[in-house]
């Protein structure tokens, strides 16, 4: 039954009946399946919330608290609290443990695959249309990048999802019958027009992120070189067809000097930050970085902990495919908790390359995927002492030195282009 109201919330906020059927409008349908599943979870057995990363997303509940009551708004931090536990926290941990079977992980994988056909199709409608507006009921915005609705209402929103479902597909297609295959083939392709339809810089690089790390992964880095000698012009070809990617660019050159400006913040507040959701207070654009944005509302502190939540989130299917992090996890693991954690880390990818140009580090589908991604280590390795546990001592060292690095990467991106 928890798998079941799971099922119905990602429905409700993915494909989104409830704003294109008349007989659903206004009714909180999302709300109501986000409460049941919630309820029904707790009353699973096994639940699980072990784990460093759901120690971290509690402690960043907290600081989300404490940023705000510093910055001298209380009621803000009650809001901003209840806000991230409805669309971040209660997520997550409802995909954690309503998500416990491998019949369970794929039905899921599925019912993402059918949510980007959705989207998809609402694009090609909006591209068919005279006017741009799509079935849904929803116009491209700016005239020709293609949207949907809710949360996906921003062209690169929609991309970022596109991309993240891919792999997802590309697994599935693996495991499929030869009935099956020829279905999924037609899916992927559509997804990658989709996103092709968003006209979404970002996104463009996400797919031809996942094409070089599949490339890196299958042949190596001397072949993955050599390749990229051939592929970057026509990539650069592609890119010009597309909104330019350049710093002299007008837009791209107002988000460097907003990464400066969140920079300024955390200087100025370096513990707490300035208080989640208030960027726009203090500079006119969003930040359009998701490192930058934490940092800058929540400082170091808070960015600590929601580094801390992704690092650990993702680190658990890395284990499972990589022998060389994983070590005895991943000798041990199934072949099919090693492609699932492969493909996951491919998605976790995709949301890495499209966030570091977008504000999005308290998307809901971030959260989703995140509980994807534990849902598939704990499917893999069970409790104790049948299985081992991921513990922050074992990978303190790599946590630390990617934590600042990160920092330290997008500084000195935003002070050599400025």
């Amino acid at each position: 039954m928890a798998f079941a109201a799971f099922l119905a919330y990602l429905v409700f906020v993915l494909i989104r009946p409830q704003e294109f059927i008349p007989a659903l409008h206004n009714a909180p349908v999302v709300r109501v399946a986000l409460i049941c599943a919630a309820l029904l979870q707790l009353l699973q057995k096994n639940k699980r919330y072990d784990g460093p990363q759901s120690v971290f997303l509690l402690f960043l509940l907290v600081v989300i608290f404490v940023s705000a009551v510093l910055n001298g708004w209380v009621g803000g931090g009650i809001f901003s609290s209840v806000e991230m536990l409805t669309t971040a926290v209660l997520p997550f941990f409802i995909v954690v443990n309503a998500v416990s079977t491998r019949a369970k992980l794929v039905a899921t994988f599925v019912a993402l695959l059918v949510a980007a056909m959705f989207m998809v199709s609402n694009s090609l409608s909006q591209v068919a249309s005279i006017d741009g507006i799509g079935w849904a009921g929803v116009p491209m915005q700016g005239g020709n990048r293609a949207a949907y609705l809710g949360i996906f209402n921003d062209p690169n929103d929609l991309s970022m999802y596109l991309i993240m479902v891919l792999p997802l597909v590309a697994f599935l297609f693996t495991r499929a019958s030869k009935l099956v295959k020829p279905l999924l083939i037609v899916g992927m392709v559509a997804i990658v027009y989709g996103v092709y339809l968003t006209n979404s810089r970002g996104g463009l690089l996400g797919v031809f992120a996942l094409l070089g790390f599949w490339f890196l992964q299958r042949y190596g880095m001397a072949k993955s070189i050599a390749l990229g000698a051939f592929v970057v012009p026509a990539a650069l070809l592609a890119m010009s067809k597309f909104r330019a990617i350049d710093p002299d660019e007008q837009s791209a050159s107002q988000r460097l000097e907003a990464w400066y400006e969140g920079f300024q913040m955390l200087f100025s507040n370096p513990i707490f930050g300035v208080r989640q959701g208030a960027f726009l207070d203090y500079h006119y654009l969003t930040a359009h970085n998701s490192i930058v944005l934490v940092l800058a509302e929540l400082g170091l502190l808070g960015y600590l902990c929601w580094y801390g939540f992704v690092f650990f989130s993702t680190l658990g299917p890395v284990t499972l495919w990589n022998k060389k992090i994983g070590g005895l996890i991943a000798e041990n693991a199934q072949k099919f908790d090693r492609d699932a954690g492969r493909a996951l880390t491919y998605s976790m990818l995709a949301f890495a390359v499209t966030g570091f140009f977008l504000s999005r580090s308290y998307s809901l589908i971030l959260y989703i995927f995140c509980g994807l991604m534990v849902a598939s280590f704990y499917i893999a390795v069970p409790r104790e002492p049948g299985g081992r546990s991921i513990t922050l001592r074992e990978y303190s060292g790599v946590f630390v030195a990617t934590y600042f690095g990160s920092i330290i990467t997008v500084y000195l991106v935003a002070k050599i282009f400025l």
